[in-house]
């Protein structure tokens, strides 16, 4: 949740968001706590103190609140039925009028098309599984949000989970493992300034020995180019778009720069909440 919080802006206030989620948890009825209801609470927490709105505020101004879709289906009835009830007159104030189930769920569900599905998402992506068609049958807006950020950073799993979550240090070197034998040396060397005009800031590295820069964009709309300079070349990275199942890459070496795109997206959102330059260290 504290990940989550810091990717919503929240990171400098989680003192906030723990104690919301407290009153989050009163205001849905102490529930059972397991996913994904959970992350009902969590969703609810975060929204609240998005929007500066403690207990009563929610109760006086839930029919009138655009609540998080977890929040509306959880009331809905879609997560099955909570331990003594739904919290009233909460939950139909937040619904108002939308429906209520009071059986399993799954009892009025549409049967499933498998084999359509299996389908779309080739069609869609290029690739499927039977492991992507259990997913999107479960989640399909998470699942179509995971498929969309692998398109656009790549297979992340290969990053240490501490520069997944963060930046790493100036001066601080880390291994990237591609493949069994493919091993990344980075270091992260500078961080520029924040181009009025353009919305970008240059991010410099050692990569294995050589120095490398990239243009890193803080604007997430349609297409971006982005410049990769090493000592002899010069690759364009263009960020594929949803409506658009281009390559997002024209670069034979993908992987090494989609890694360096995320580290990157890390490093420019830090250095702006902080409002500071690093400057190149001699």
């Amino acid at each position: 949740m504290m990940f989550q919080a810091s990717q919503l802006g929240l990171g400098a206030q989680w003192a906030e968001t723990k104690k919301a989620y407290e009153q989050a948890n009163d205001l849905l009825g102490d529930i059972v706590k397991v996913t994904p209801t959970s992350k009902v609470v969590g969703d609810l927490a975060q929204f609240m103190v998005s929007n500066k709105l403690n207990y009563d505020d929610v109760q006086k101004k839930a029919g009138e609140l655009d609540f998080p879709g977890s929040v509306l289906e959880f009331f809905e009835g879609l997560m099955g039925q909570p331990y003594g009830g739904f919290p009233e007159p909460l939950r139909s104030n937040a619904l108002r009028g939308r429906r209520k189930l009071d059986k399993r769920p799954g009892l009025t569900l549409e049967p499933l098309d498998l084999a359509k599905i299996k389908k779309d998402i080739y069609n869609k992506y290029g690739s499927v599984t039977e492991c992507d068609v259990a997913s999107y049958a479960m989640y399909p807006k998470v699942f179509e949000d995971y498929r969309t950020f692998i398109q656009k950073y790549g297979d992340l799993s290969v990053l240490p989970t501490r520069y997944f979550l963060s930046k790493p240090e100036i001066g601080e070197e880390f291994h990237v493992e591609l493949e069994k034998g493919k091993v990344l040396i980075l270091k992260l060397l500078a961080v520029g300034p924040l181009s009025d005009t353009t919305g970008q800031r240059e991010v410099f590295y050692e990569m294995n020995g050589k120095n490398t820069s990239l243009i890193s964009s803080m604007r997430a709309k349609n297409y971006q180019a982005r410049s990769v300079k090493s000592q002899s070349t010069t690759t364009t990275l263009l960020l594929r778009t949803p409506a658009d199942p281009k390559p997002i890459l024209e670069t034979a070496a993908k992987s090494e720069h989609q890694c360096l795109v995320w580290l990157s997206r890390f490093v420019s959102r830090m250095a702006v909440r902080s409002r500071r330059v690093i400057q190149l260290q001699s």
